[in-house]
């Protein structure tokens, strides 16, 4: 249990190392008027904490279910939902791009009045949004944009040794 723990905390100073000397690397660079370099290093000091958020970071699942109520069950990270129930985990990376499922209707044939869906849903099947599926949509695009960023600055500096 204690290994496990120093491990997590080596990580997560490893990450931080890694994003503060990306940070400063990346300030050097618009100093020396190195765009590409700082680009590079500015993606990767933004990416680096966004994937470990997105991949990692404790949050409830929060995919609308049958009924129309929000999935209560912990994930980790932002980007897939939980594995407990059918659909949850990719329904939520779906969800990021907008592509909800529709909630179930108020009271379906079959189900008891208990059945109720949240009141904070929209009647005609979409979700509303709360803050922290904002923050969540806010981490996957920033480490979505960062990686992107990073790829086509290494992709240019490639192609620039390449035509030396």
């Amino acid at each position: 249990m204690a290994r496990s723990r120093q491990r997590k905390h080596e990580t997560a100073f490893a990450v931080v190392v890694t994003a503060i000397a990306a940070a400063a690397y990346s300030i050097y660079s618009i100093d020396q008027h190195d765009w590409s370099s700082a680009l590079w290093t500015g993606s990767v000091a933004v990416a680096v904490p966004c994937w470990l958020i997105a991949l990692k970071a404790p949050t409830s699942c929060g995919v609308t279910t049958r009924t129309g109520r929000r999935c209560p069950n912990p994930s980790n990270g932002v980007l897939f939902g939980c594995g407990n129930a059918e659909g949850h985990t990719w329904a939520k990376f779906f969800g990021h791009f907008g592509w909800r499922r529709k909630s179930a209707q108020p009271n379906p044939p079959g189900r008891t009045a208990s059945a109720r869906p949240d009141p904070q849903l929209r009647q005609e099947g979409k979700s509303a949004r709360r803050p922290h599926d904002v923050r969540d949509s806010v981490l996957f695009w920033a480490a979505i944009i960062a990686t992107l960023a990073g790829l086509v600055s290494a992709a240019t500096d490639l192609a620039g040794i390449f035509q030396q």
